[in-house]
């Protein structure tokens, strides 16, 4: 069994990284290395046998505070990646946009750190055949699962056609515009929550009747059932610095139709899946002048195959186990 170390350590409510690293144990002894007991963690691994890789994930977000980067923390952390390297045969980074979603000022130094991390290691995966170069490989992103247990709280959402933005409420996502141009005869819930500025604006949106805004934390099952029941799920920004939205692969998760501000990585879900399962648009304007055509749509089962299949858990660990 391969033996492979994960760095930085994540949390429970992290469900990518557990997701992840529930495949790569099914061939692969794991150790979690935390960035408050690095040092400690490190020895421990180095008096042991052999480790075979260390995988870097979400790395980027150690060196910010509040989005802006802490010259400590940065001088800390690419310390600890250039260790790393020195200590382990193989080492892999997980690149999931090209700049952090909430960084704000010295986005050359944030640039610089992330590249230098890429440069350092022997495999650079991204979540998108359309962001693969030379110096990247794809790697398909996890799945989400959804066990329903019992006595689980329902939403109730007073519409009986709508639409669905989700996920947490960022600037770069583009809602004030959308809410703007957003027709008074189609329904929306919103499920989340995020920047105050973005909140203050939803607070005046959810005040007509069109908009239902669900402030408390959802469950992933009961928003996969929430979605279910949507007529589809909105993405309104197609940031260039993204490589995959976490709504996106969400969305296919649940088996929701997906209506997308167009991008590189849109573009090639439909190509995939087709424009039933994801479709795409220049622009708001000309999504919402389409908005009203949408019915409800159940993905059929060669759609459902196809999602499974593409993203499946064995290709996962066969990206992995080609590293080792």
């Amino acid at each position: 069994m391969f033996k492979v170390a994960y760095y930085p350590k994540t949390s429970d409510v992290n469900s990518y990284s557990r997701n992840l690293i529930n495949i790569l144990k099914r061939s692969c002894e794991i150790q979690e290395i935390s960035l408050s007991h690095f040092g400690r963690t490190l020895l421990r691994l180095l008096g042991s046998k052999h480790t075979d890789l260390i995988v870097l994930n979400w790395i980027e977000n150690a060196i910010l505070v509040d989005g802006k980067v802490h010259c400590r923390k940065l001088i800390k952390v690419t310390l600890k990646v250039l260790l790393l390297r020195v200590f382990f045969k193989r080492m892999v980074y997980v690149r999931h946009n090209f700049m952090p979603h909430d960084s704000r000022g010295a986005k050359r130094l944030i640039l610089a750190f992330m590249n230098l991390v890429e440069l350092l290691s022997n495999r650079v995966f991204v979540h998108s055949e359309a962001h693969v170069a030379p110096s990247r490989s794809y790697l398909p992103h996890p799945l989400y699962s959804f066990n329903s247990q019992e006595n689980e709280k329902t939403e109730s959402i007073p519409f009986t056609h709508y639409f669905v933005i989700f996920g947490r409420l960022k600037a770069y996502k583009g809602l004030d515009e959308f809410f703007k141009k957003l027709p008074k005869n189609i329904n929306v819930v919103i499920v989340g929550s995020g920047d105050f500025d973005i909140q203050f604006h939803i607070v005046n949106e959810s005040e007509k009747s069109n908009i239902h805004w669900i402030r408390n934390y959802v469950p992933d099952v009961e928003l996969a059932r929430i979605l279910k029941k949507s007529l589809g799920t909105l993405i309104v920004s197609s940031s260039q610095t993204m490589i995959l939205s976490g709504s996106v692969i969400f969305s296919l998760s649940a088996h929701t139709r997906i209506i997308a501000l167009q991008s590189n990585t849109n573009l090639w879900l439909a190509e995939i899946f087709g424009t039933n399962v994801i479709r795409n648009y220049l622009s708001i304007e000309e999504m919402c002048e389409d908005l009203h055509k949408y019915s409800l749509y159940t993905f059929s089962e060669i759609e459902v195959k196809k999602i499974r299949d593409h993203f499946s858990e064995d290709k996962i660990l066969k990206s992995f186990l080609r590293v080792m």
